[in-house]
């Protein structure tokens, strides 16, 4: 059995004799009608392929879903187990333990303190405000819509998708 490609390249070819006016047209028929099932054959082949494909990348994402919660389960155990520690650490006063695998300490972390705010971020001097500024795309779009000509922005094209059904 031929692979897409050939039968690609040999569909194509036969595009090219269909304006050769020396062909004959019985022979083009009888050409394009076994191109054309052994083409829908392999598309077929395909879709069964991704069918397939698809159903195991179901799986997988269960799968990922399954690992993400025993995941943050696991850190969940984790942070807890650590709290204790530390809180523990700070009541008794000892910001060191440890034995003869394992020492543990309290440290600060972090190079530069946090800056904590007492007023809403509307309420600062400007020169201590950082503004970021990004295109309106809505705007543009009844901009565009209203058919004004426009040097700064267009339409693109919009993608394409196959579809199995």
């Amino acid at each position: 059995m031929k692979n897409i490609y050939e039968l690609t390249s040999q569909y194509l070819e036969l595009q090219d004799m269909l304006s050769d006016e020396d062909v004959d047209p019985d022979v083009l028929r009888d050409t394009l009608e076994a191109i054309e099932g052994e083409y829908d054959e392999k598309i077929e082949s395909y879709c069964e392929v991704i069918r397939n494909l698809e159903s195991e990348l179901h799986g997988v994402s269960e799968e990922l879903v399954r690992f993400s919660i025993r995941k943050k389960r696991l850190q969940g155990n984790i942070d807890r187990l650590k709290k204790a520690m530390q809180d523990s650490m700070y009541k008794t006063g000892r910001m060191s333990a440890g034995g003869k695998k394992f020492h543990v300490y309290v440290k600060k972390v972090g190079g530069l303190l946090p800056v904590e705010l007492d007023v809403p971020v509307e309420e600062l001097p400007p020169e201590l405000v950082k503004y970021k500024i990004e295109a309106d795309n809505e705007a543009i779009r009844k901009y565009l819509d209203e058919g004004v000509a426009s040097p700064w922005c267009h339409y693109g094209e919009r993608a394409e998708r196959l579809v199995i059904k």
